[in-house]
């Protein structure tokens, strides 16, 4: 017999699965409490029980036993025995957060090593507290008992439901159908185990048609010693056999083709392999199975539409989008070449270039747009987190808050996700402590005593837009301003000055806080920006509105994608510059006599608005011809409601550029995000919008 097959191939998968389990049960426990619906139970008590199975599956012995307690309590739930309350709630609410830490432990490959014997208890204390002796679950009545007679006491599927039988013979006609027979040994100590790498052998290569028992009972271990797989396979029957032949603890089995065992006497198997003591003699006579044992697993272990989706490294859609971004350089240096080409040259062959280029033009833009599109993610996978934080924290603090998501279907970059979670839940937080007021003080306010935070997510142009808006007591302007010129961010005379937006900015400030108190959730004034400065490193925008006694928003605007944006090209002094189009507002060419003085600074007045300058030369130390004196190209950009005019020698145009990074090489630099490669073969910087904004208001 081969050596035992290695169940660590497995845990990657364990690991992948076990994630999307823990997060369904995670959102739908979140959910019961509010809609104790019989369909979210079964939801619940299926992604209890799969875990439950896979865990035990991999011998994860600690894993498996608080899932089957979880299991014994949500039996107890979809059976109407006793209704779900708050304790309930957060019990099984602690189980989960414990299996999500022994999904890390078993990651880093210390295994399901935890002590779960408190939950355990709680656990069990709720069913006997509810008078059920017992939370287990009823036996199943679709397991079969082998029958003791025969080939190896297995009940050979004679009767086959019209459906399967359909599907077979349309399957056997482009591959080849394998019926296994399997015993397991009477001292088999984890028979799912064993069951379970069948059943991922036979789905390896090809399609599992039915399992008899069905798999639901092997989870269970609801069968004796014998199951039956029936299964397609594009290898060949020796290879199977030594597959098979490599899980332990089996007494025996037989695999033969679809048709050849399914019949009263066996006369050519393909392969009869016995690898226990006892090998039957002679003929085979095989029992015809009762209608129970055919219809038991119809369609169970069906793959499905699976095979239309595949798992892919992260690291390979990070590579591929590099090289998708060199690309996309080569591709504009080509164009340029060809360009300057068309212009020196009469030639056809010129033309041929012409057409060529602007055909790899097309094909690299589609090939782009199909990278950014599997590197997307719906943003729900940051918002699935807001729930329980949200439950979690009201309760903590007393308050009854609603939490509303709206747009979770709203997708975006994965590099965006992974940098936009943390800066959102602390915005939450802070709606939840320093925004919704206790039911009572919102009660006197003449308000409902449930507050409401609501998070949504858009697309706007090349950009998604989220908000998180709550109905509590907005920001006092007055304390806020108090709290600058305490902190010496300001004197009194400026900050009586100051309007409602610029003095809400100094929320922003590190170190100052409104907060009455200090506690464990918010108040000592570091956070907000933490929040503010990875936004802006985003490339994005963050802004505040505020109505007091009516609630705050923050309104929050972020780039699709930080690999490959469109900017627009600016020559500085000879030195080119890209601005990100979204920062951009309008362009203009102004006058010298157009430009005015306030404060000792430069300003102009667009519309009505005075805009203050900035001149790029200035703001990157660049020296050189300062060119025409009498007009300027200037470009106004914005940060949230603040407007600033950028002052450049010449207007280049737009262009698609692959943002590059430089810390790497140079640091962090003042007013640079990063640079790019363009078509003529020289490197452009790409300007921190946000950057020099911020500069020049400090």
């Amino acid at each position: 017999m081969s050596a035992e097959l290695d169940m660590s191939q497995y845990v990657d998968l364990f690991l992948q699965e076990g994630e999307e389990q823990i997060e369904i049960l995670e959102q739908e426990m979140l959910k019961l409490e509010s809609d104790p619906s019989d369909e979210r139970m079964q939801v619940i008590f299926r992604a209890a029980h799969t875990l439950k199975g896979s865990s035990r599956a991999m011998g994860f012995s600690n894993f498996a036993e608080l899932t089957h307690e979880m299991e014994n309590i949500l039996d107890q739930l979809r059976n109407h025995t006793f209704d779900v309350n708050t304790h309930i709630a957060n019990s099984l609410l602690a189980c989960i957060d414990t299996l999500a830490a022994m999904m890390d432990t078993i990651r880093s490959g210390e295994g399901d090593a935890a002590d779960c014997g408190d939950l355990v208890k709680t656990l069990q204390d709720i069913l006997a507290g509810k008078g059920s002796s017992s939370g287990s679950l009823t036996e199943q009545p679709n397991a079969v008992t082998a029958p003791s007679s025969g080939n190896l006491g297995l009940p050979f599927l004679t009767q086959i439901p019209g459906e399967l039988h359909e599907a077979l013979n349309a399957a056997k006609e482009s591959s080849e159908i394998y019926h296994l027979q399997m015993r397991l040994a009477d001292d088999c100590v984890m028979k799912f185990v064993r069951a379970f790498m069948a059943v991922n052998i036979a789905q390896e290569d090809g399609e599992l048609m039915a399992c008899f028992p069905d798999q639901e009972a092997l989870e269970e271990e609801k069968f004796e010693t014998d199951f039956e797989l029936v299964f397609t396979s594009a290898i060949s029957v020796e290879e199977l056999n030594a597959k098979f032949g490599g899980i332990g603890e089996v007494f025996g089995f037989v695999l033969g083709q679809w048709g050849e065992l399914v019949v009263e006497q066996v006369t050519k198997p393909v392969l009869k392999v016995i690898v226990g003591k006892e090998k039957p003699e002679g003929d085979v006579v095989v029992p015809s199975a009762s209608p129970a044992a055919a219809t038991a697993g119809v369609g169970a272990g069906r793959k499905g539409d699976t095979g239309q989706t595949v798992r892919v490294d992260v690291a390979r859609l990070d590579n591929l989008m590099n090289l998708v971004g060199e690309l996309v350089i080569d591709r504009t240096r080509i164009a340029q070449i060809g360009a300057d080409l068309a212009l020196r040259y009469n030639d056809t062959q010129v033309d041929d270039l012409g057409e060529t280029v602007s055909h790899i033009a097309r094909i690299t833009s589609d090939l782009q747009d199909q990278i950014m599109k599997a590197r997307m993610l719906p943003i729900e996978t940051v918002f699935n987190r807001f729930p329980r934080v949200v439950r979690d924290l009201a309760q903590k603090l007393g308050k009854d808050i609603k939490l509303d998501l709206i747009g979770g279907e709203t997708e975006l970059d994965r590099s965006v996700i992974e940098v936009i979670g943390d800066p959102l839940l602390h915005i939450l937080r802070n709606s939840i402590d320093h925004g919704v007021e206790m039911p009572d003080d919102r009660e006197k306010a003449g308000k409902s005593r449930q507050g409401l935070v609501v998070v949504s997510a858009r697309h706007q142009e090349n950009h998604i837009v989220i908000e998180i808006t709550d109905d509590g007591k907005g920001i006092d302007l007055t304390r806020v301003k108090n709290k600058a010129v305490e902190a010496g961010l300001v004197t009194a005379e400026a900050a009586a000055k100051l309007s409602e937006k610029e003095a809400l900015q100094f929320i922003f400030h590190s170190g100052l806080s409104t907060a009455a108190e200090v506690s464990e959730v918010s108040g000592r004034g570091v956070g907000m920006d933490i929040v503010r400065s990875n936004i802006q490193k985003l490339g994005g925008l963050i802004d505040l509105d505020t109505t007091v006694g009516e609630g705050s928003r923050f309104s929050l605007r972020l780039p699709l994608t930080l690999a490959i944006i469109r900017g627009l090209l600016v020559d500085v002094a000879n030195t080119v510059f890209v601005l990100p189009l979204g920062s951009v507002i309008e362009t203009l060419l102004i006058k010298q006599d157009e430009i005015q003085r306030i404060n000792q600074r430069e300003v102009v007045v667009i519309r009505g608005v005075t805009t203050p300058l900035v001149r790029m030369r200035d703001t990157f130390k660049i020296s050189g011809d300062v060119g025409n004196q009498e007009e300027f190209y200037v470009v106004i950009v914005g940060l949230a409601e603040q407007r600033m005019g950028l002052v450049v020698d010449k207007l280049v145009g737009e262009q698609e550029v692959v943002i590059k990074s430089l810390s790497r090489f140079c640091g962090d630099v003042p007013g640079v995000s990063g640079a790019t490669i363009l078509g003529d073969g020289n490197v452009a910087l790409i300007a921190d919008v946000n950057g020099i904004v911020s500069n020049d208001r400090g």
